[in-house]
């Protein structure tokens, strides 16, 4: 059984890194040359269309195919979490980095966790199974 100090030990380590990982997103969303994310898809332009699109509606790019397939809805889903892929990238390589073979922390573990279930969530996204 979990102690309640040792409880409020973990959250308090969790929230940490979760704002530790916010920040490393935000900072890679800033940095960036390309769009800022989040982007979505839109199908319904077209038979044969898809709109990848900012938050505002802005377009970052229009994409087509010859026929309206699985792979044309796809292939929108994965350019659309772009931003977010590169995100959850960069901050599981910043911690594994950080981490090396034997440095090992507490705090390590948190973010490695956390940035572990960013990178899943957009793998997922990415994918077709996530909202």
């Amino acid at each position: 059984m979990t102690s309640p100090r040792l409880a409020a030990m973990a959250a308090s380590t969790r929230t940490e890194a979760q704002a530790r990982a916010e920040r490393q997103e935000q900072s890679t969303m800033t940095n960036a040359k390309h769009t800022k994310g989040p982007w979505k898809y839109a199908l319904n332009v077209g038979p044969t269309k898809a709109l990848i699109v900012e938050a505002d509606g802005s377009t970052v790019v229009e994409c087509s195919n010859r026929v309206h397939d699985s792979r044309f809805e796809a292939n929108a889903r994965l350019i659309a979490a772009a931003p977010e892929l590169l995100a959850a990238l960069t901050t599981l390589a910043d911690v594994a980095g950080r981490i090396g073979p034997f440095n090992l922390l507490a705090r390590d573990i948190s973010d490695l966790s956390i940035a572990y279930g960013m990178a899943r969530a957009v793998i997922a996204k990415a994918e077709g199974r996530a909202p």
